[in-house]
């Protein structure tokens, strides 16, 4: 009886082992089964709220206006400019940097049937920078340097500025949210909220509809002057907000290319999909808080640097991010940045950073007598923030901090970051994580600055620095200064950077075969996919 059931169980467990292999090759037949599809389908953890709209909706939703508008200064996939990607094909900038002047190629359509002219591209940045219902990201900072557009020829462009430069070209491509070009009678015509229910532009795919932070869906235009054809009829981004349910979906054959964390790699790769990312396109690390406030420990340098020895910022790479990445000591620059100066890891030395706390005790008496509280606010920018928040926890405790990690989402602590509310214990720190773009410093200054809108240091020496960029005559006088800041955070400990890691993403390789995803912040460029010349 007992082998009798014994060889029972086995011809089952058997017949399951068969049963499960099917399932598995079925499985796979069904990721494959859509090799030859009409429509290219992104799943992303995200959608944005606001339509195709440039004017409104957000900066983050690059891949979305990549895909339906054209660009004044267009890049290349490596994030040079590029005569052939953009719609003008020759700039130049005058001798004192106070005018920029574009010239704009014929024979470009809008997707309604208009030409594409130099009065739409005047029109569009005019639109952006000086409608009041524009919702534009750089609004206020092209506002303070733009004096006024004039189009001089037919196809000629020019830009007045205020005061010299010599980075205002950098509006004027996908590196950032104001180059996009709409058709100005179109636009008069409908007015904003025709817009917004019927977004016009002159890109490789045509507006369709779009389900606010759900879905936008595109059909593609023939013969398009940038891109050719493109290889899929159709195109459409997916919210899919579950990081397994995008899996799944693309297990299934329903979707094509789904953004992942590190720790799905494996599974990803064990399941027959191709992984691709973007490499060092999130600099993570940690803000020190409110430093100028008057007796707080973070506004010495000796907290902030025993608080940086501590971490052991290698195991936090390999154990949570599965080394998709690299270690760094810049705040919060890659090498995608401009003016990009590399500052090595910071050392593990926990002995260094018991020896600095223990001195600094007779400075802080009452901190001290709290038993040195540190407060780890574990905003959710990135999905593996809670993890490093305990991992910090760890470390510090280990050399006499008492750590409280408060997770929280960021809409949370925005109002916090920027100074209207009170972190929730004092002092405080802050998980930062920023997509890496070749203007970093534009809008990384803001956490620099005595005056910033994102103000969390407090170093008037500073504010010096970064005051160079404006002044910068030069373009390698630009890029100085910003390797002056980056030297000064280090050495003064601002923050304390952790890595620069990958964005994973795990595709369908019968749908998509090789996947440059750029340099342009927040971008896939979906472009490399679906180009046909």
């Amino acid at each position: 009886m007992d082998c009798f059931r014994s060889k029972s169980i086995h011809q089952i467990w058997g017949i399951l082992l068969s049963l499960t292999a099917f399932l598995t090759i079925m499985g796979a037949a069904s990721v494959y089964a859509q090799a030859n599809q009409d429509t290219l389908r992104i799943a992303v953890s995200k959608l944005p709220t606001g339509v195709n709209d440039p004017s409104v909706g957000g900066i983050k939703q690059i891949y979305t206006y990549l895909a339906m508008y054209d660009t004044v200064i267009g890049v290349d996939d490596e994030g040079n400019l590029d005569p052939d990607a953009g719609l003008a094909y020759k700039w130049e900038a005058s001798s004192d940097y106070k005018t920029f002047t574009v010239w704009i190629r014929d024979g470009v359509k809008f997707h309604n049937g208009d030409d594409v002219t130099a009065q739409d591209v005047k029109f569009s940045m005019d639109r952006y920078v000086f409608d009041k219902n524009s919702k534009g990201a750089d609004k206020k900072a092209i506002s303070a340097m733009l004096d006024r557009i004039e189009v001089e020829e037919p196809n000629k462009v020019v830009y007045h500025l205020k005061k010299p430069s010599v980075i205002f070209w950098v509006y004027l491509t996908p590196f950032r949210g104001s180059c996009y070009v709409v058709p100005k009678s179109y636009t008069q015509k409908v007015g904003n909220e025709g817009v917004l229910r019927n977004p016009v532009g002159s890109g490789p795919y045509r507006f369709v509809k779009a389900v606010p932070a759900s879905l936008f869906e595109y059909d593609a235009v023939q013969n398009h002057w940038r891109t050719g054809t493109p290889k899929f009829k159709k195109l459409r981004f997916e919210r899919v907000s579950e990081e397994g349910t995008r899996l799944a979906l693309l297990k299934a054959g329903d979707i094509d290319a789904v953004p992942i964390t590190t720790s799905r790699v494996d599974e990803a790769k064990a399941a027959g999909f191709s992984i691709y990312g973007k490499k060092q396109a999130l600099g993570i690390g940690v803000h020190f808080m409110r430093q100028w406030y008057e007796g707080s420990p973070l506004g010495d340098p000796r907290v902030r640097e025993a608080l940086t020895l501590a971490v052991k910022s290698a195991d936090i790479l390999k154990y949570i991010f599965k080394e998709q990445g690299v270690l760094t000591g810049n705040y919060p620059m890659g090498p995608m940045s401009a003016g990009y100066k590399e500052m090595p890891p910071v050392s593990y030395n926990p002995e260094r950073a018991r020896q600095l706390l223990s001195e600094v005790k007779a400075d802080y008496p009452k901190w001290a007598a709290d038993g040195l509280p540190i407060h780890i606010h574990a905003i959710m920018v990135f999905p593996e923030s809670t993890d490093v928040a305990q991992a910090l926890a760890g470390y510090w405790d280990a050399v006499g901090l008492k750590s409280v990690v408060h997770p929280m989402e960021g809409a949370r602590y925005y109002p916090i970051w920027k100074g209207s509310k009170e972190p929730e214990g004092l002092p405080g720190v802050a998980l930062y994580g920023y997509s890496q773009r070749w203007s970093m410093v534009i809008g990384a200054n803001q956490n620099w600055t005595t005056y910033g809108r994102w103000r969390h240091a407090g170093d008037a020496a500073l504010d010096k620095i970064v005051a160079k960029l404006d002044s910068a005559p030069t373009m390698d006088a630009w890029e100085k200064a910003v390797g002056d800041i980056q030297q000064y955070v280090y050495d003064k400990f601002i923050t304390l950077p952790i890595a620069n890691v990958d964005e994973v993403w795990a595709v369908n390789p019968k749908v998509v075969s090789d996947w440059n995803q750029g340099t342009i912040q927040w971008d896939i460029n979906a472009e490399a996919l679906f180009r046909s010349k």
